[in-house]
């Protein structure tokens, strides 16, 4: 069911997710590759629903959005990457793209997107070595700024889930939010699931800065 999906892993054992758009590249978020220069310093896999399963994915280069800045208040704007790979990806039925939005493609309020990935609750101190995945309510991102996050938020940002403890997990930032089988969206800050807490952030993949960044750098 998430063929896209890669685990990446730096130096420090931090984990996040991403996910194939091409043979050639992967998407994920600018805050998780923010302090690499160096693409060696990273492990992508995918090809496996196990953590540590999948196939090594070599990437060449890692590209941040260009405005984006962990420094500022807003620290969660054009929080998106693009990366390289050394080699084109072979696809099977393990490892495979996903289709994008079109530019300015609608994500509704109160519609549903998937998001999955090797996060870790508050209740455990270790990753999951298998894929999870949890369905999400998508919220007014108006209502999202007033109520959890203070005024970070943006127009080219989504929200969703609860705070009931559906929500995406710590160490699932990066990785995909998918509804009709496309990604949407990119999982920003991951707050502990299973316990109450506030809601998820997604960079939303067809506002026209992420969108048109993402074409240029991959031409999809």
């Amino acid at each position: 069911m998430f063929p896209h999906m890669v685990s990446i892993i730096d130096d420090e054992n931090n984990l996040c997710g991403g996910f194939i758009i091409s043979d050639r590249h992967i998407v994920t978020a600018a805050s998780c590759v923010k302090d690499i220069n160096d693409p060696k310093h990273l492990v992508v896999s995918g090809g496996s629903t196990m953590l540590n399963d999948g196939k090594i994915i070599k990437i060449s280069k890692i590209k941040k959005h260009p405005l984006y800045d962990p420094i500022t208040t807003r620290r969660y704007a054009y929080d998106v990457a693009v990366m390289k790979t050394m080699n084109h990806m072979t696809f099977d039925d393990y490892m495979n793209m996903i289709e994008l939005p079109q530019e300015n493609e609608v994500v509704a309020v109160s519609s549903r997107i998937v998001v999955a990935g090797w996060g870790e609750p508050e209740e455990e101190d270790y990753y999951s070595e298998e894929l999870r995945k949890v369905t999400l309510v998508v919220n007014d991102i108006k209502d999202c700024n007033e109520t959890d996050h203070e005024g970070q938020l943006t127009d080219h940002m989504l929200c969703a889930g609860n705070r009931r403890g559906r929500a995406a997990c710590w160490g699932d930032t990066g990785g995909a939010a998918v509804q009709n089988s496309k990604a949407v969206g990119i999982i920003l800050d991951a707050p502990s699931c299973g316990v109450p807490s506030m809601s998820s952030l997604f960079t939303n993949v067809a506002s026209p800065a992420i969108r048109a960044f993402i074409m240029n750098e991959t031409g999809i």
